[in-house]
């Protein structure tokens, strides 16, 4: 069973049994409780491993919730599986893949109707990823710069509301991919419980992954992940107490 959003993506629980200093066994730990939360802004470009890290997500959850669906939205069909993370569910089965429900909705209409009847089903996914929320704002429509910022504040309000609803009497974790620039990113950090972002620190081998609970912005876990060809692997965490200014 999974504590946490973030062990939907990495192998916390494996990194922590390695470990013999005290105060990093405490850093883990709070990820594993303090920043438990019900829905993620997953922030970065699509060149980062963004689509595998969600996609790992989905599998982590349905690997450990067998009774329950797991699904991603995303505009049209992956061409080919993504990476995979290291030390986490695999899809060597393909009954763990059957498990994932794609769904290819095209416009923001079709997104909005699929959360808006999401309570009508028999029963709750265990888990909800869309791929980039980007690819639902209509940006000819909506020419001026501050239209597509409230578009994309609105359908991410929809999506929360929606969660919210379902966690009321079952447990659903919603991650929403963003390639947004910054100022977007500050306004929808605002309705989210948490958000992360992928960078890169040395190109094509090592990224960093930022992490904060929206309910204490002042705490700060640093996960260092690389590419190993097949895999990527999670090697680093760390925490930083920083004070952050809202805009």
């Amino acid at each position: 069973m999974f504590n946490s959003i973030l062990s939907l993506i990495f192998p916390i629980q494996s990194i922590q049994k390695l470990i013999a200093n005290e105060d990093d066994k405490k850093l883990l730990e709070n990820i594993e409780t303090e920043i438990f939360t019900k829905s993620l802004l997953f922030l970065g470009d699509n060149s980062l491993f963004k689509t595998s890290l969600l996609f790992q997500s989905c599998l982590s959850s349905a690997s450990s919730n067998r009774s329950k669906d797991a699904v991603y939205i995303c505009k049209q069909e992956l061409s080919s599986l993504p990476l995979f993370v290291h030390n986490m569910p695999k899809p060597d089965s393909g009954d763990l893949l059957k498990q994932i429900k794609f769904k290819y909705l095209k416009t923001s209409e079709e997104l909005i109707e699929y959360f808006a009847g999401i309570h009508l089903n028999k029963s709750a996914p265990s888990i909800i990823v869309i791929e980039d929320i980007i690819d639902y704002i209509n940006i000819q429509k909506y020419e001026q710069e501050l239209d597509c910022i409230r578009q994309s504040m609105l359908l991410s309000a929809h999506i929360k509301s929606a969660i919210d609803f379902l966690n009321l009497s079952n447990d659903c974790v919603c991650i929403i991919g963003s390639r947004q620039c910054d100022e977007e990113n500050n306004r929808l950090k605002q309705i989210f419980d948490s958000v992360c972002c992928v960078k890169t620190i040395d190109k094509d081998i090592l990224y960093e992954l930022n992490y904060k609970n929206c309910t204490n912005p002042s705490r700060e876990f640093r996960l260092k992940f690389e590419n190993r060809d097949s895999d990527l692997c999670l090697y680093n965490i760390s925490l930083s107490e920083k004070t952050f200014v809202e805009q």
